[in-house]
């Protein structure tokens, strides 16, 4: 019986595998004389660090061991919210690396309730405190408390 046909009838005896240069694939082939079977199979991916691209850029790359994969990823450092100007409530915040911008707002500071109103310490909003027809809830008809799955009025 050929070894071709014996590997047809009882299976391969195969190498240990192999990994393939420059790649994330292994292979190993049959070791019987004769018989040319070959199997190939990827591996997962081992990844270096993360690091900064440049030294004045928040692009991060890691690269694969085995393959020329990459990866990236944005990653800033940020510098606390901060109030755009006196009397708004607009707030920035700016990366140490990149000199990116990133607005929120408004964020105000809130006086406490008067006569169902409150004011903006800052830029002088006025807010209206929300009563139950505003939220459809008629909590206040059975005592004030919420959460209570009460229906709408």
């Amino acid at each position: 019986m050929t070894e071709k046909l014996f590997c047809t009838l009882m299976g391969h005896k195969w190498s240990n595998w192999t990994s393939e240069s420059n790649s994330c694939t292994q292979s190993r082939k049959c070791n019987r004389q004769n018989c040319n079977a070959q199997d190939t199979r990827f591996i997962p991916h081992e990844w270096n660090d993360w690091f900064y691209y440049e030294d004045d850029s928040c692009k991060q790359i890691r690269k694969c061991k085995h393959c020329p994969e990459s990866e990236n990823k944005i990653l800033h450092q940020w510098t606390d919210y901060q109030y755009e100007r006196d009397n708004e409530c607009g707030q920035l915040r700016t990366c140490t690396r990149c000199d990116a911008i990133e607005k929120r707002g408004p964020v105000h500071e809130w006086s406490t309730y008067i006569d169902s109103k409150r004011t903006c310490k800052r830029c002088n909003a006025v807010e209206v405190e929300p009563t139950y027809e505003d939220t459809g809830c008629c909590c206040e008809d059975i005592g004030g408390v919420c959460g209570m799955g009460c229906d709408p009025c």
